[in-house]
């Protein structure tokens, strides 16, 4: 390809800010001046082939590159497979997790629950903070359409003109109940409590309206 016509279809593609703090799934010098950010999808058969090529380029030359996953269903049914990878991780370190990787981009990613009891592979307080990161994460690449279904309801109003704190709690929930497989009735839950925490009564029961009209939508 032109080199010049792949510079203005990567300008025209979305930016998404990322540094070394966005994901701890990383791989290579950890150090390295440059930083490889994969958004990756852990039933995507084109991420699966990007996951073969980027562990032959560590291979190679793994003391140039630090090599970041982000790890992102597209489907809230599948996004239990996004805590289960970065649990392998955790379980297994970053040099031996890259075969659990290989295996569970060859045939693991069809037997899903078989390979999570084979692996070993539990969720806890460590995976629930990483996956709260690419919750983070998840909420920036999607921000139009959080911002769009927000704003929908949000009638004489909109989601830009909240504080920050309160928009981050709302677009948050919205984020989980559409793009993640935790019950909606545990996300709204979750908002409230962080409403409680770091809002006020308003932008509480704001926050429980909204819920709401988004069960009923379903």
């Amino acid at each position: 390809m032109n080199e010049n016509v792949f510079l203005a279809l990567l300008k025209s593609n979305e930016y998404y800010d990322v540094s070394c703090s966005t994901s701890q799934i990383r791989f290579g010098n950890l150090r390295a001046n440059i930083l490889i950010s994969v958004l990756t999808n852990p039933h995507c058969e084109p991420c699966a082939k990007m996951h073969y090529r980027l562990n032959n380029l560590l291979s190679k030359t793994g003391d140039k590159y630090c090599l970041q996953y982000v790890f992102s269903s597209f489907e809230e049914s599948l996004s239990v497979s996004n805590k289960m990878l970065i649990a392998a991780f955790f379980k297994y370190g970053s040099v031996d997790v890259m075969k659990v990787y290989d295996d569970w981009f060859t045939n693991g990613k069809y037997r899903k629950e078989e390979f999570f009891l084979q692996k070993g592979l539990l969720v806890d307080s460590i995976v629930e903070n990483e996956f709260v990161n690419e919750i983070v994460y998840g909420v920036l690449k999607n921000k139009t359409k959080i911002d769009e279904m927000a704003n929908t309801y949000l009638k004489d109003w909109s989601i830009d003109r909240l504080g920050k704190t309160d928009g981050a709690i709302l677009r948050m929930g919205i984020y989980e109940m559409l793009y993640t497989d935790t019950p909606d009735v545990v996300c709204i839950n979750e908002a409230i409590l962080l409403a409680k925490e770091y809002s006020d009564e308003k932008v509480k029961n704001m926050i429980i309206l909204y819920g709401l009209f988004l069960l009923a939508q379903k």
